[in-house]
């Protein structure tokens, strides 16, 4: 899934005079994709000061996300507005150096924003007159690939009752409460019925392990003070998805009851 290897959700606020040319289909296009991948690896290099290859700056999406698109007219002129995602994975070659890059960048992010518009600018400049407004949620600009990936793994062994992973898991740190949203997921890490549990419904491990009925895995989560209350965005808990199986309900009722 990854490992240690930095992940981004890069959004882009874009800017295009006049009508007669989509702005999404800019956004969308193949060139795109390769000024985006140019651009972060020259402000990388600027800014944090970590040399980062643009063919080593890996798309993680089917096409690029168009989050929103306007054409308001200013004065007598028609002007198209976007912002638009950009998933990606940086392999590097040792953990240190993904935790660095991705440190600094947030930490310089006022600079490695205006860096990163500008170079992207560039790319376009004898092709279109498109300008590049600022960046989105930067906080998920460049995230720690490592936490990203034992989350998953702790979310993952829940699910197969894999107390032993579990157990290895927490005593390594890993937040036993953890969740994550879209926002900052990149798309294509899951499969879509996966993606569906572990992004869009936001549970945590404990309530993969009350879904399947699995009691140990269940019970270790406990001991690490899994929150027993936490809801999906569905509204449904633990306790309420461990009463609809048949075969574990009772015991899973009196497990999570009596914690």
């Amino acid at each position: 899934r990854g490992g240690f290897h930095p992940l981004g959700v890069l959004c882009i606020k874009a800017r295009l005079p006049g009508g007669t040319l989509a702005i999404e289909q800019i956004a969308r296009g193949e060139y795109m994709k390769w000024a985006i991948v140019e651009a972060l690896s020259e402000s990388f290099m600027r800014i944090c000061k970590i040399r980062v290859k643009s063919r080593d700056i890996l798309f993680l999406a089917d096409e690029v996300e168009i989050l929103d698109v306007q054409m308001p007219f200013l004065g007598e002129h028609v002007w198209q507005f976007c912002e638009f995602r950009f998933d990606f994975r940086i392999p590097v070659a040792q953990r240190d150096i993904g935790e660095q890059l991705a440190r600094y960048t947030i930490q310089n992010m006022v600079d490695f924003e205006a860096d990163f518009c500008r170079s992207l600018e560039k790319q376009f400049r004898e092709i279109y007159l498109i300008t590049f407004l600022g960046l989105l949620n930067k906080r998920f600009l460049l995230m720690d690939g490592q936490r990203f990936s034992d989350e998953l793994a702790l979310f993952e062994a829940a699910q197969s009752n894999d107390v032993e992973t579990i157990g290895t898991l927490i005593r390594q740190g890993v937040d036993v409460d953890a969740t994550h949203r879209a926002a900052s997921f990149p798309g294509m890490m899951l499969e879509e019925e996966q993606r569906f549990l572990y992004v869009t419904l936001g549970r945590t491990p404990l309530l993969a392990a009350a879904e399947e009925g699995h009691m140990d895995a269940m019970k270790r989560l406990l001991e690490a003070e899994a929150d027993i209350h936490f809801q999906d965005t569905s509204g449904f808990h633990a306790l309420y998805l461990a009463a609809g199986l048949p075969d574990v309900a009772s015991d899973a009722i009196d497990l999570l009851l009596g914690w």
